[in-house]
């Protein structure tokens, strides 16, 4: 989509800057939980392989949030606003944001670290 006047262009820096901070989030939360998870106290009763099986679903979401946060500073930086892929990130960072949860499990699904009954 073409940006037509001053006031687009500001309407799609403004959700290219909502796209970075919710990325940026989410990243972010992901990276802490991990790290929580990772420099926890070991209790022996735990196996030591749960460290694996919780962080299975880090390895496809971290480095898509990273893509998408490159993306979108880089866009800002070189000011190259494609409003129709902007809006399209937004959408899927907000569907993200609210089926994280649902994402996390199915990911988790695959994961070869699960029991497999």
């Amino acid at each position: 989509m073409v940006i037509e006047t001053k006031k687009d262009e500001q309407i799609i820096k403004i959700l290219l800057i909502v796209n970075i901070l919710v990325s940026l989030h989410i990243l972010i939360s992901f990276i802490w939980n991990f790290l929580i998870v990772y420099f926890q106290d070991r209790n022996p009763l735990i196996p030591s392989y749960l460290i694996d099986y919780i962080s299975f679903p880090l390895y496809f979401i971290v480095p898509l949030f990273s893509v998408i946060l490159f993306y979108c500073v880089r866009s800002l930086i070189l000011k190259q606003l494609n409003s129709t892929v902007i809006v399209s990130l937004l959408i899927f960072i907000f569907a993200f944001f609210i089926y994280q949860s649902q994402v996390y499990l199915f990911i988790q699904s695959f994961s070869p670290y699960a029991s497999h009954s």
